[in-house]
């Protein structure tokens, strides 16, 4: 971890820190020219006093004495392998955690994304213990390896996890192909499944040790992690290998070379090949380019599919705008043929209820003279049919009319109208209308329905009721409802058979009026007595 070395008795070279915070030289291979007047003609001692901590198994590595520039070009090769490639890795793994964690903020249903992040994250941590050269940001070295070996331990926890998402495929999938592993893939598979307690127990061991346990926990901590990833790389290639998209195959080729080299380093740290030189650096810097290059190419692969995607919604979306440009075309030609006909409709009602009744008043009158009407009468006729049809052109016109402040005033023009031809037909008419409106003043289309349905009940009095008497009753039972009744004491009439044989002209005006304002229309009659009523509930009602 930290030393000095002495030539003789003279220092040549020694460590900023001897105690603690000691100074981290481990990994960092050095080389002294020895000065001539030192060397001298004898043969000098060459003493290395080795500072460490006896928990992390401190010792002295190889030592070359030859050639300066043999000695130099070794040490390059040295630094190069030992401090080179790890810084490169530790770089490129910094990125990739920090763009790949990018990725997966935005895309949060592809955690292989969320877990190849993490794990770059915790190797970055790992390597850093590589190339510290001081404990900081702890104050003594045994924390910093007790946080290191937490490092490798989640490291190799969320590596399993991206080796079992970066295959997932829909539900259906994923179960086929787990009903198609073999004994000893679901038998890694339950491993890797008991990672997690394992990987927690041996972490608060780790922290829990004391010095002097602290070695053999940290040597537990390499045989697991080993051990897991070992099981991890088995899993992903007999899964992966079989996955039906190339990057799936690409994985498994890469988990295959890795667990070669896992085996190799192991082997190298347990002195079983301790000559062999490490390539845990390089493959690693190899791996995390191909993992990433595979990451990248899912993210083209999902890119152009939601390209291929857009471009079919676009069409999509432009065939729907023209059936929908078409349709409303359709629509809007349907529409006006509708308020043509709905017009027709009501003027031929308007013309029916209004200037109808009227003319049916004026025949009356003319029936039922003995003699031959005067100028004076006959122009008073006239001029009441011109009054009518001017009324039924402006309430046609008209948009904005206004409703009648009382009930009297509503009342009052068919009143003067239909009472001088019930007084000379002897017909008895009782008018009860109350003098005020109980609330606000109803709409006016509300109040001009309910005078075109009394105007064609009154002509349907004078035509075909043959009575003595009506009545004409309009109340209100509560400020939200008009009702309008009209009784006569003619003849009656059959109203099964005027249903079943279909409504005359005057029954489908009323009935078509009082729907058009949500009303209802009943009628009901016998010999004697005949009832028109309406029920029209007023807008604005609380629910």
């Amino acid at each position: 971890m930290t030393g000095e070395l002495f030539v003789g008795d003279a220092l040549l070279w020694r460590d900023a820190h001897l105690h603690e915070p000691l100074s981290r030289s481990w990994n960092m291979p050095r080389q002294w020219l020895l000065p001539a007047s030192l060397v001298g003609a004898a043969t000098p001692s060459i003493w290395v006093r080795v500072i460490g901590l006896p928990s992390l198994s401190p010792g002295l590595g190889p030592v070359h004495l030859g050639d300066p520039a043999a000695i130099a070009a070794h040490q390059a090769q040295q630094h190069w392998e030992w401090r080179t490639v790890f810084f490169i890795n530790l770089m490129i793994s910094a990125i990739a955690a920090c763009i790949f964690a990018f990725i997966w903020l935005f895309h949060r249903g592809q955690r292989a994304y969320g877990w190849f992040a993490l794990t770059n994250l915790f190797w970055s941590l790992f390597i850093v213990n590589m190339l510290a050269t001081s404990p900081w940001p702890f104050a003594e070295t045994l924390t910093l390896a007790r946080a290191n070996a937490c490092a490798l331990l989640l490291h190799v926890l969320c590596f399993i996890q991206f080796i079992r998402h970066f295959g997932a495929l829909d539900g259906a999938a994923d179960a086929a192909a787990a009903r198609a592993d073999s004994p000893v893939t679901v038998l890694l598979g339950l491993v890797l499944k008991v990672a997690w307690p394992a990987v927690i127990v041996l972490a608060a061991l780790v922290w829990l040790a004391g010095p002097y346990q602290l070695e053999l926990a940290l040597a537990a901590v390499g045989v697991l992690c080993t051990l897991l990833y070992v099981c991890s790389c088995l899993w992903g290639v007999a899964r992966h290998w079989r996955g039906p998209r190339v990057e799936d195959r690409l994985l498994a080729a890469c988990l295959l070379i890795f667990l070669g080299v896992c085996i190799h380093g192991w082997l190298v740290n347990a002195n079983i090949r301790p000559n062999d030189p490490t390539l845990i650096g390089y493959v690693a810097v190899i791996t995390s380019l191909v993992m990433a290059a595979l990451m990248g190419l899912r993210i083209a692969r999902n890119t152009q599919r939601i390209a291929l995607f857009s471009d079919e919604l676009r069409g999509a979306v432009a065939t729907a705008q023209t059936e929908l440009r078409s349709n409303l075309q359709r629509e809007h030609a349907l529409a006006l043929d509708n308020t043509r006909l709905q017009e027709r409709l009501a003027i031929a009602h308007d013309l029916h209820d209004g200037l109808g009744a009227t003319l049916v008043r004026s025949m009356a009158l003319v029936e039922q003279s003995d003699d031959a009407l005067p100028p004076a009468q006959m122009l008073s006729i006239l001029k009441l049919l011109r009054d009518d049809l001017s009324q039924l052109i402006d309430t046609s016109a008209s948009p904005g009319l206004s409703a009648p402040e009382t009930p009297i005033d509503w009342g009052a023009p068919v009143r003067n109208r239909f009472i001088p031809l019930f007084d000379e037909l002897g017909i008895a008419c009782d008018w009860h209308t109350p003098a005020l409106w109980r609330a606000a003043v109803p709409p006016a289309a509300y109040c001009l329905t309910l005078m075109r349905v009394l105007e064609e009940a009154l002509t349907n009095v004078l035509k075909h009721s043959q009575a003595q008497k009506v009545c004409v009753h309009l109340s209100q039972p509560d400020a939200w409802t008009l009702v309008l009744r009209v009784e006569d004491d003619g003849v009656g009439l059959d109203v099964d058979s005027v249903l079943r044989g279909g409504l005359s002209i005057g029954m489908s005006s009323m009935q078509t009026r009082v729907e058009r304002v949500f009303g209802t229309l009943q009628l009901q009659s016998r010999p004697g007595q005949t009832c028109v009523e309406v029920r029209l509930p007023l807008p604005g009602q609380p629910t």
